[in-house]
């Protein structure tokens, strides 16, 4: 007979559970679209049994990232033999951590101030013994070209790209650690010591409209929805800040949902135009790659952190509109996958698409970092670290894609 008091007690790793459940819920759903009571059923236990743990959703949220801090300073910290040692242990953890990268660009925005300060304080202790073994691997290095290949790896590290690539686990290591260590190897890009660092621009104040009501209406609801957050941002917002009322948006467009299906639209036109250009122009894959990577750098910082904020706001929208962009993206992605497997036959599909995957979120996350994006030459140096990840011969960055 079953003793009734076996069955009440809980878990030793009950927190635990309840940490690693949240962290996967907010990255797939967004902070918003998720209640405690999705969390407490993907655990399989009662609400009530989360709040025992955590007051609010936010304390909830604020514990997922700081667990996961934790983990990755204790393994940081660790004595490694050499630096592609340290590179294969951040590997294996962003394995077993692959949703702090999405939680912290994407839903740091949720916490107080003073907090977000705490928070990044953190992350700064965390990364010294990266910093120091990137230092130690290149003596030859001035300390703010360490600072960009330190970040520029964990930017790395902070890809979602191999959450959908069926990829074994050993392959995926090696392919990062190949990656990480051509990063931390790059010899083309030169020191800023000395030279004026200006900071990031700051974000487009949105005091020109285009003329027409409807470009008018999606020109703001990009600049509020990258700034704000698609959540955060309503119907009524968009329309004061158009100068029109509700009402009048709706004549335009029949939901706020479709006004960021719209927004999204449009940028992957915009990438599958470029797409068109340097296929239409380059004489091999390796060459059409690296114009198209050039292509999204130049628009990475043209458009600051918008695209990327966009794009992580797809799960916010209903089912059918959601996975319509999400395959719409696979279609990109997938074309940047051709091109490089066609350039690196030894690739597989998957170890490609990681590669790309990986690419992509790096540069959209070192804009992320003030001091990063305002280096005088960044458009260059986000190209030389792309082509490091994937594998393309540097060569000097044609003009215009300063």
């Amino acid at each position: 007979m079953t003793d009734p008091r076996a069955q009440r007690r809980r878990p030793r790793d009950r927190r635990q559970q309840i940490l690693t459940a949240a962290a996967e819920q907010f990255r797939s759903a967004g902070y918003h679209n998720v209640g405690m009571a999705d969390i407490a059923e993907a655990v399989g236990i009662t609400g009530a049994a989360v709040y025992r743990h955590f007051h609010s959703k936010q304390d909830l949220l604020l514990a997922v990232v700081q667990d996961a801090f934790d983990r990755f300073a204790t393994v940081w910290a660790q004595d490694y033999e050499d630096l592609d040692a340290l590179l294969s242990a951040i590997a294996t953890l962003s394995l077993q951590w692959p949703d702090i990268g999405v939680l912290w660009e994407r839903e740091v925005v949720h916490f107080l101030p003073e907090q977000q300060h705490e928070l990044r304080a953190q992350v700064l202790a965390a990364v010294a013994p990266v910093r120091a073994a990137i230092a130690g691997a290149r003596p030859d290095l001035e300390p703010d070209v360490v600072d960009l290949l330190l970040w520029a790896v964990m930017a790395l590290s902070a890809s979602s790209g191999y959450h959908s690539v069926k990829l074994q686990p050993g392959r995926y290591r090696g392919r990062f650690v190949e990656a990480a260590h051509a990063i931390c190897m790059t010899t083309s890009i030169a020191s800023t010591h000395g030279r004026h660092v200006v900071p990031a621009s700051p974000a487009p104040k949105g005091k020109l409209l285009p003329a027409s009501r409807r470009e008018a209406v999606l020109t703001t609801a990009t600049r509020l929805f990258s700034q704000y957050g698609y959540q955060s941002v309503g119907v009524d917002d968009i329309g004061a800040a158009v100068g029109i009322t509700g009402a009048t948006l709706y004549y335009h467009f029949t939901s706020k949902s479709a006004i960021l299906t719209a927004v999204l639209t449009r940028c992957f036109e915009a990438m599958f135009f470029d797409l068109a250009g340097a296929l239409d122009t380059a004489d091999s894959p390796g060459e059409a790659l690296d114009l198209v990577l050039q292509s999204t750098v130049r628009a990475s910082i043209e458009h600051g952190t918008v695209i990327g904020a966009l794009l992580n706001e797809i799960g916010s929208l209903p089912a059918e509109e959601a996975q319509m962009l999400r395959q719409v993206r696979r279609d990109y992605v997938a074309e940047w996958v051709a091109l490089l497997v066609a350039h690196r036959p030894g690739l597989s599909e998957a170890e490609a698409q990681v590669l790309v995957q990986a690419t992509t979120s790096m540069v959209n996350s070192l804009l992320l970092v003030p001091h990063i994006a305002g280096r005088p030459a960044s458009g260059q140096e986000l190209v030389t670290l792309g082509r490091a990840v994937l594998g393309l011969a540097d060569q000097p960055v044609t003009a215009g894609n300063h």
